[in-house]
This record gives structure tokens, sequence and C-alpha cells, in this order.
């Protein structure tokens, strides 16, 4: 369950991007291109999963499909990125670039502190589901909070104004 997590984990951000600019293309009042992509998107999807399927071998066979899922929306970014640029430009794509690569510098001592906390656990606990669950738990929050300290310490703008929202609301119901 983990290994396919973690191929679904590599869609994250992709995915993301995805969304995002189906909404921008919307917004254009455009739905005929979105749905273009979407089938596009798809067909990447089941060619990946396709071959993932006939290349790998019973479990693994799983964990391929999260990846071909993955692929199919990193296709789809990229289509969508391109296409919006051409039609409105780049629209703060130099901040846009450093966020992710922040957001992406921030996620790598994330993760690895995550998969040694992780591994640490089920190496002294075994491998059984409450493990694995006390695992996930301990590596979830441990990687969350790095992450956040890290982007914080980044400067990235995003995670500061989440906070000062989170800020903000706590405060008014506070005084409510």
């Amino acid at each position: 369950m983990g290994y396919v997590l973690t191929g679904f984990a590599a869609c994250l951000v992709p995915f993301s991007i995805f969304q995002l600019q189906l909404r921008a293309f919307y917004a254009l009042h455009d739905t005929r291109t979105p749905a273009l992509i979407n089938i596009a998107v798809n067909a990447v999807n089941i060619s990946a999963d396709l071959m993932f399927f006939l290349l790998l071998h019973g479990r693994a066979r799983i964990v391929g499909l999260a990846i071909g899922y993955a692929l199919s929306y990193i296709f789809g970014a990229v289509v969508f990125t391109i296409l919006l640029r051409r039609r409105i430009g780049s629209a703060r794509g130099a901040y846009v670039k450093r966020t992710y690569a922040r957001l992406s510098a921030a996620a790598l001592p994330a993760v690895g502190v995550a998969w040694l906390a992780a591994w640490g656990i089920t190496s002294v606990s075994g491998k059984g589901w409450l493990s694995a669950l006390a695992a996930l738990c301990v590596a979830g929050l441990v990687a969350g909070v790095i992450f956040v300290k890290a982007a914080t310490r980044m400067k990235v703008g995003e995670v500061r104004m989440m906070f000062a929202s989170v800020r903000g609301r706590v405060s008014h119901r506070a005084r409510s």
C-alpha cells in the first residue's frame, strides 16, 4: 500500500497544476480545450497502465498503475502549460518556477526524514498493519513539520499566507 501511495504522491504536484490550469481555461470561457486535453490525458494513462501491466509482475503492477496515473497528469500539465502560455503569455512564470523550486527543495529533506522514520519504526516493530499505521502517522507528521519549517525558511509566500489566514480565523473566533 505504501508503494502505491508513493506512486500517487508523484502525481500530487502535476495533478494540482493540471487542475489549476483547467480552471484557467474555464475562466477564459473555453471548455473545448480542457475536454480534448482530458481525452489525451486518459489515452496516456491507459497506454502507460497497459505498458506497466504487461512489463511488471505481481504487486508491482499496482504500483505501475499509480505511476501511469502520475505520468498522465505530468503530460496534461505540460500540455496545458504550453497552451496557456500561447494564449495568455507567461503569467508570472518566473515567480511560479521559483515557488515550485522552493517547494521541491523543502520536500526533499521532509521525504528523507519521513522515510527514515517509517523505516525505523517498521524495522523495530515489524511489518504488521499496526506498525505500518504507526509508521505512516509518525512519518506523515514529521514530514509535514519539516516541510512547513523549510518552506517558511525559504520564504515561500503561500505558506506565510496560509499561516496568516489561519491566525486571522483563530483570532476572529477568539473575539467572537
